[in-house]
């Protein structure tokens, strides 16, 4: 009975790593088919922009007020052969010890194309995550939406794919307006 049960949990097992590896496989933008057109040739005029190089301390604090601390903000960055994905995160505060105030955060995650495959991925995803809750915005990059549950203000200009987020102390507190007038101050590629 006991070799049975170890049987059939090592199966179960199996099929759930099978899954998730089938869930990563066809997530990850190499292996991506539809509406990509093109090669990966490099002499195309793609440029690899950091999250950090768009969302700046200057932008943070003209937008919020108080200062930003550090010299540099928190960052992360990912890449494969057809996107260049990082996020920006900065917080703006004010005032000293106990008397330290939050004024604001903002956090940019920005997948990059590095070629027309990364182009045509961005251009896919970037209708096919829309939810049938988000709000068009206009007057942002080539086209633009905003997803109220997540506070996210997702930009598609060129071959790029921007997802801002702003707020003052609770991630889900930020509103379309606030998001719009922050990303009215970037200059996306």
């Amino acid at each position: 009975m006991n070799n049975r049960i170890i049987v059939i949990i090592s199966g179960v097992a199996l099929i759930i790593i099978g899954v998730i590896a089938a869930i990563v496989n066809l997530t990850d933008p190499r292996n991506q088919q539809a509406n990509q057109t093109g090669s990966n040739d490099s002499t195309n005029a793609f440029l690899q922009i950091d999250a950090c190089d768009i969302l700046t301390k200057k932008v943070v604090v003209d937008h919020f007020g108080g200062t930003v601390s550090g010299t540099t903000p928190v960052k992360a960055g990912n890449s494969n052969s057809n996107l260049f994905v990082t996020t920006c995160s900065l917080t703006a505060q004010s005032g000293t010890g106990p008397d330290k105030v939050t004024k604001g955060t903002a956090l940019l995650l920005a997948r990059i194309a590095k070629n027309d495959i990364g182009a045509g991925n961005n251009q896919q995803e970037f209708e096919v995550n829309k939810p049938p809750e988000a709000v068009d915005v206009d007057e942002l990059g080539d086209r633009a939406y905003y997803v109220p549950s997540f506070n996210q203000l997702n930009i598609m200009n060129g071959n790029n794919w921007y997802i801002l987020s702003s707020y003052k102390t609770s991630v889900l507190d930020g509103t379309l307006e606030e998001n719009q007038a922050l990303a009215q101050k970037l200059r996306f590629q």
